[in-house]
């Protein structure tokens, strides 16, 4: 899809394996002002010879929210988004398996770039897998960058606070914000909502991280959920917020209690494996602060029908 010259607003599309010999592989922006593109799916676009896998803005301001790009490439920039001379404001949005040679999920360049709320995972370039910037100004808050291969940026952005930083190449240093930190992110599939994301595991440092007046995070999530979630409370970092407490006995996060969470305990109570104090603690369903036989045995009955609610 091309946009010239035009103000258009774009809501619930899905943009899937499409191809752009140059630039633009989903959608192709040229000097379009107000743009915005909200609660859509950028799918396995390509640009092949040039720039933007999923969506090229060109002189184009543009806002884009509740968005996923995914499994998009660009054989030079910006896999995911690429913006140029251009003002971007990108909320609630998630960026997941996208590749190109500078700026795996986003290459912003001379331009202005704000990101509120988003996710950034897995996605790979030369230089810039999570996200690259030059001859720009860019703001981000309440974000998470994490397993972006070789690095989450290729230099520092302006942090806003509560980021959440794999490494430490995007400079995330005020106070709120956590480098050098696994945010315990699930795989991106469908946890609700028009588009897909990575919802945060158990002991994930983004749960209830955000406190109130939330740092600028808007009221809901990419789905449309909640946020904060309960109402008053702390919000989570990154596009999803958290609508329910993983209860004590779902170990391995996947929200179930079942023969995995059994031998997940099973082997943390033979220290077979190394747990961290919160994973302990989703296995000590007894609540004595150990994980010990005890927990498997009542984890064990309840998932054979033995008991009918735990401790």
């Amino acid at each position: 899809m091309a946009y010239i010259s035009s103000s258009p607003t774009v809501s619930g599309c899905t943009f899937a394996d499409n191809g752009a010999f140059n630039s633009g592989g989903g959608m192709y922006n040229n000097e379009c002002g107000g743009l915005t593109v909200t609660d859509c799916r950028f799918e396995r676009n390509a640009a092949v010879h040039n720039y933007g896998g999923g969506m090229l803005n060109w002189e184009s301001d543009t806002t884009v929210a509740n968005c996923t790009f995914s499994g998009s490439t660009a054989s030079i920039d910006g896999g995911g988004i690429f913006n140029f001379l251009s003002d971007l404001t990108v909320t609630n949005c998630t960026f997941s398996g996208n590749t190109s040679k500078y700026g795996g999920g986003m290459y912003t360049h001379q331009s202005t770039l704000a990101v509120t709320d988003c996710t950034f995972c897995e996605n790979t370039a030369q230089h810039g897998g999570g996200m690259r910037t030059s001859g720009s100004s860019s703001t981000m808050r309440n974000t998470i960058l994490a397993a972006n291969s070789p690095d989450d940026c290729d230099r520092p952005v302006n942090s806003a606070g509560y980021n959440v930083e794999g490494g430490t190449s995007c400079g995330c240093a005020e106070p709120t914000d956590q480098h050098n930190t696994d945010p315990l992110l699930g795989p991106l599939q469908d946890n609700g909502g028009a588009t897909w994301t990575h919802a945060p595991l158990p002991c994930s440092p983004a749960l209830d991280a955000i406190l109130a007046p939330y740092n600028g995070a808007p009221a809901t999530d990419q789905r449309g959920l909640p946020r904060p979630y309960p109402a008053g409370g702390y919000a989570d970092i990154g596009a999803v917020e958290l609508q329910f407490a993983y209860p004590p006995g779902d170990v391995n996060g996947d929200g179930s209690i079942d023969l995995l969470d059994v031998v997940l305990c099973q082997q943390i109570a033979g220290d077979l494996v190394t747990a961290t104090a919160c994973w302990r603690s989703m296995a000590d369903v007894d609540g004595d602060g150990d994980v010990d036989a005890d927990d498997v045995t009542i984890l064990s009955e309840y998932v054979l029908g033995i008991r009918t609610m735990l401790p």
